[in-house]
């Protein structure tokens, strides 16, 4: 893939197989794109259905974050990747206090009953 860093999927597919089976490809390619992204979407309005917003209908849940990725597509997602990787870390740093104040008080609680 190096070698075609300038092209798309579909252009690099109709470089390697040639123009016919390119095509195909592509279009298998594109399909389960597709595919999987409507899976994705429907087990996410399951779950939500089912477990977070009961009594919201599933076709608005579904609406809901279909819109939220396609202005995350329109803004580009590589504006939002310095933000998340902030975001990692400050999760892996509220993990490790987390249960360092979880096991420090759990000890406390142990010697209080002694």
């Amino acid at each position: 893939m190096f070698l075609y860093l300038s092209k798309t999927y579909v252009e690099v597919y109709g470089k390697i197989f040639g123009k016919w089976i390119g095509k195909i490809a592509s279009l298998l390619y594109l399909f389960y794109l597709y595919y999987l992204s409507s899976v994705l979407l429907r087990e996410i309005g399951d779950f939500f259905t089912t477990q977070i917003m009961v009594e919201t209908p599933f076709q608005m849940i579904m609406i809901m974050f279909l819109l939220t990725n396609l202005i995350g597509v329109r803004v580009r997602i590589r504006s939002n990747l310095p933000y998340s990787d902030y975001l990692f870390s400050m999760d892996r740093y509220a993990a490790f206090l987390f249960n360092y104040l979880s096991c420090t008080s759990n000890k406390i609680r142990f010697l209080e009953k002694a």
